[in-house]
């Protein structure tokens, strides 16, 4: 029975869990895993002298009427006799949970509670037939290899760093230690109502398991672990070649260089492609993700490039060049209007301001810079920051006389499609005398005798 405290410490030390949090989280149903966690957890502790302290926690579901609440009970007098802080929340409505809706209500709860405790460990109490179970739902429901990694001893979710020192104990062992030490636990009757479809695989498909193989369990261990080490190896090789295709930029999502993409070998492109959509919380599949990898090589040879629906809110630009994602925006009419030079203005996420020079500068910045020097002899404020609307002109620079188009000058100068409506604008009414990151107006450019000069900045905030 020590062999299970053992792995216990093992864990402890492995992770330096003494070294990184004086508190932690242990999820609490009452069922006989997280008992024997919460039990040999507290022994391990006190008899090694571990500088840690233990929450127990628990979220009623409200599912089971009397009994869910008998299992609250139930978890606080076992808490309460371990001298163990314990904290339970029941759900107001007593509506029928999926097993994801449970599922997301129980770590809500668990998120909430770290918070108020200052912690982000949490331990729950997965075994290795849990993990089990796992391989063959998700093999049968349709999954990928890494799908196929199951449940990991560590892992990460938002504010939370999630252990399972339990993983490689099986449940037999789990329920010889309960035994042991005389503990007693909570029996969930939905356990063994195998309309769930894990409960079926361990109710009712268990038995043929072992009539094929009596030591099934480890051999679908081993698997398990062979898949977690050539997932991670892949994991290694997908950072390397990121290095290699990805470009340094400050949009929201990174762009990756088409040619250097497509040059990957089909396995890491699928991978790229799937940690995108699975970054994004979208739903995939191998269909989704051929779609997306022929999309990107049928457009390989457009400068101008397409976009694809990834979502309802989310598309796909591909170019010769590069690929990205973009998220769907309602373009803005907001208007900053400027009348006084010495103030700092600012428009959504940008801050505008000018500054007086008292003689031409040397150097000009670049078109693709956040600042332009220019001459306001020709044009007076009031101006107007914004984006782009119906009837916008502009006077090219070096054009000598007339107009063009706002639509006309951008597609001249090749600005994407989707992008002409993020382009933050200096206009006086439907004139635009600066482009942000494009170009100038011809009425802004500086002559020797020009006396009002000027340099503009807009910049993120």
């Amino acid at each position: 029975m020590q062999k299970l405290e053992n792995n216990i410490l093992n864990f402890l030390l492995q992770y330096n869990i003494q070294e990184k949090f004086k508190i932690i989280l242990a999820g609490f149903s009452g069922g006989a895993d997280s008992t024997s966690l919460l039990f040999a957890l507290n022994n391990v502790i006190k008899n090694n002298k571990l500088n840690i302290k233990i929450i127990a926690l628990h979220l009623n579901h409200n599912q089971r009427g009397v009994e869910s609440d008998n299992d609250e009970k139930f978890c606080l007098d076992f808490s309460k006799n371990l001298n163990i802080d314990f904290y339970s929340h029941k759900l107001k409505s007593n509506k029928k949970l999926s097993e994801l809706e449970a599922r997301e209500q129980r770590y809500n709860f668990f998120k909430t509670m770290a918070l108020e405790h200052n912690t982000n460990a949490l331990f729950l109490a997965h075994n290795k037939d849990d993990n089990i179970e796992t391989f063959f739902y998700r093999t049968l429901k349709g999954t990928s290899t890494y799908g196929l990694k199951c449940i990991l001893p560590f892992r990460k979710d938002e504010n939370l760093q999630i252990f399972r020192p339990l993983l490689n104990t099986n449940r037999v062992d789990i329920e010889e230690y309960l035994k042991f030490h005389k503990l007693t636990y909570v029996n969930d009757k939905t356990n063994f109502q195998s309309f769930f479809l894990r409960n079926y695989i361990r109710n009712k498909m268990t038995k043929h398991f072992l009539y094929i193989n009596h030591n099934y369990q480890n051999a679908v261990s081993n698997l398990i672990r062979t898949i977690n080490d050539n997932e991670d190896f892949l994991d290694k090789v997908l950072k390397d070649s990121l290095k290699k295709i990805i470009l340094n930029c400050d949009d929201t999502f990174p762009k990756y260089k088409t040619t250097n993409f497509l040059e990957l070998d089909k396995a890491i492109k699928n991978r790229l492609i799937a940690q995108l959509l699975k970054e994004n919380k979208i739903d995939w599949n191998y269909k989704k993700i051929d779609e997306i990898c022929y999309f990107i090589q049928k457009n390989s040879t457009l400068k101008n490039g397409k976009i694809m629906s990834i979502s309802n809110n989310l598309f796909l630009f591909s170019n010769n060049s590069y690929f990205y994602l973009l998220k769907k925006e309602n373009k803005s009419d907001e208007c900053c209007y400027i009348n006084d030079f010495e103030k700092i203005y600012t428009f959504e996420n940008y801050k505008i301001f000018f500054k007086k020079l008292e003689k031409i500068p040397n150097i000009f910045p670049k078109e693709n810079e956040n600042c332009a020097i220019v001459s306001f002899d020709e044009v007076t404020s009031p101006f107007c920051i914004r984006y782009r609307q119906n009837g916008d002109v502009i006077k090219p620079f070096g054009f000598r006389e007339g107009s063009m188009k706002l639509k006309k000058y951008f597609i001249n100068r090749g600005v994407l499609k989707h992008n002409r409506d993020k382009i933050v604008l200096l206009a006086k009414d439907n004139e635009i005398l600066w482009a942000k990151n494009v170009g100038l107006s011809d009425k802004l450019k500086v002559y020797k005798h020009s006396k009002k000069i000027y340099e503009i900045v807009i910049e993120k905030v």
